[in-house]
């Protein structure tokens, strides 16, 4: 009776585990972004399964920060393939990809924990990279100023 309770418990255990991590790694994003960019994500994403439909899994998002005219500018937009030169992590969101490009501007935003992503390697599984870049395709995007770590205001939103 002792060896099946064990045995129930290490099941048990076990699954709790892998449940976890499958929750972790479809909601990275969740920890690893402010709420503020997490809420303009989500927005984003479902602001282009209205234009679109709900897209292919190999659709994906990516986002960065640069400056333009003395602001900081947040970038967000859709790809169907990733630059592997520029990534410096990825996440994803309610099981959707996004990927984080950096800042060029090297001013520190607070929007998002680095450390927090998943480290990308050589490749990001199911999803096509820069040496696949064969198709005609359009890029939706929306721009917003960083006011600060819990302001973001929208100033573009349409196609790129």
């Amino acid at each position: 009776m002792k060896k099946y309770i064990c045995v129930l418990f290490v099941m048990l255990y076990c699954f709790g585990c892998k449940r976890d991590s499958k929750f972790d790694e479809n909601n990275r994003g969740s920890i690893a972004f402010t709420p503020v960019l997490r809420d303009k994500i989500e927005n984003f994403i479902s602001y282009a399964d209205s234009v679109w439909g709900k897209k292919e899994k190999e659709e994906f998002y990516t986002f960065f920060m640069h400056k333009r005219n003395d602001k900081e500018i947040l970038f967000l937009g859709t790809s169907f393939f990733y630059k592997k030169k520029r990534i410096k992590g990825y996440a994803f969101l309610n099981g959707r990809l996004v990927v984080y490009y950096g800042n060029s501007s090297g001013q520190e935003q607070d929007l998002v924990n680095v450390a927090k992503l998943i480290q990308f390697v050589d490749t990001i599984p199911g999803y096509r990279s820069d040496a696949c870049i064969d198709m005609d395709y359009q890029v939706l995007k929306r721009e917003y100023v960083i006011c600060d770590k819990d302001s973001l205001s929208l100033i573009y939103s349409g196609f790129y």
